[in-house]
């Protein structure tokens, strides 16, 4: 069961925005059922105001580094809408520009929008704990 939908102030996200990459989440344990989805964890989940939900997370697959995002409406899917330009705009308000070469851009037959970079591990300040671990470690 996903997360109740529970809208927040730009700049509460904004001040949390870090806090979702501070666990790289391992995507063949996510495909495999040995790790939770980024989508259950509050951290990852940012809901806007507008109806608007982003999941953001940072990931690991075979070698390469990801930010992930993935953006859905609660009313539904909005397709026909500009709605990868608003997720790009609405991580773009949290934090910036996120550059990356493109990995996958896609659609859901139920409306989510999902969005895959693969990037450098430095081009976004990932976090991890004292001791350097992110989850693949």
């Amino acid at each position: 069961m996903g997360l109740l939908f529970e809208p927040e102030k730009k700049e509460s996200l904004k001040a949390r925005f870090m806090a979702a990459l501070g666990r790289v989440y391992d995507v063949a344990k996510i495909v495999d059922h040995e790790s939770d989805r980024p989508g259950q964890h509050r951290e990852n989940v940012f809901d806007f105001e507008d109806g608007v939900r982003l999941i953001i997370s940072a990931e690991s697959f075979d070698g390469s580094m990801f930010f992930h995002v993935s953006g859905s409406h609660q009313s539904g899917s909005l397709r026909g809408k500009p709605l990868f330009e608003d997720i790009l705009n609405k991580v773009s308000e949290l934090h910036g520009v996120i550059t990356g070469e493109s990995a996958l851009v896609t659609e859901t037959d139920a409306g989510v929008v999902h969005l895959v970079l693969r990037i450098e591990e430095k081009s976004v300040d990932f976090a991890s704990d004292e001791k350097g671990n992110t989850e693949e470690n």
